[in-house]
């Protein structure tokens, strides 16, 4: 009988621990919008900023990244499916907002958005001779480029520019 009980929590350990790093090692992790807006279900929630530079140009960061219509529930209502890593408006402004405590970072959004962004290029812009890619978080140069962890509040820019002679 002792054994039998011991099986039993060994096999509910892994069975948890499964799902704690299936969690952990998604990038994105999706709920229905509509249930969730009581901002204390909430365990992760934060607004970091980007803006992004290209060639003296400021880019638009599009409303409704991360924000899909998923088809019709069973009562006809349409059904919107949010990302972990959203945008509402083209202000810049990224949404953070996930049921699961975990580290989320600038990678993860570019994922979401189906853009490029790394060490060396941002969308179809790469780094050349002529050309460099700087990352600034609050306003400090910062190389962590996708593997920057996303801060409540933090104001990433992104500046593909010419070299400066």
């Amino acid at each position: 009988m002792v054994m039998k009980k011991t099986y039993f929590f060994v096999f509910l350990g892994i069975i948890i621990l499964g799902i704690y790093f299936y969690f952990q090692g998604s990038t994105t992790f999706h709920f229905l919008s509509s249930p969730m807006n009581d901002d204390e279900k909430f365990v992760v929630h934060m607004h970091p900023y980007l803006e992004i530079q290209i060639l003296g140009n400021i880019e638009t960061i599009p409303a409704n990244i991360g924000i899909h219509q998923n088809g019709m529930d069973r009562e006809g209502k349409s059904q919107i499916i949010t990302e972990s890593i959203h945008t509402h408006d083209a202000m810049g402004k990224i949404h953070v907002e996930s049921l699961v405590l975990r580290e989320f970072y600038l990678s993860q959004f570019f994922f979401v958005w189906n853009q490029t962004f790394n060490e060396n290029c941002i969308f179809t812009y790469c780094v050349d001779e002529n050309h460099t890619l700087t990352m600034y978080v609050n306003n400090v140069p910062n190389k962590m480029y996708g593997l920057l962890p996303l801060r409540d509040l933090d104001r990433i820019k992104i500046v593909y520019e010419e070299k400066k002679r």
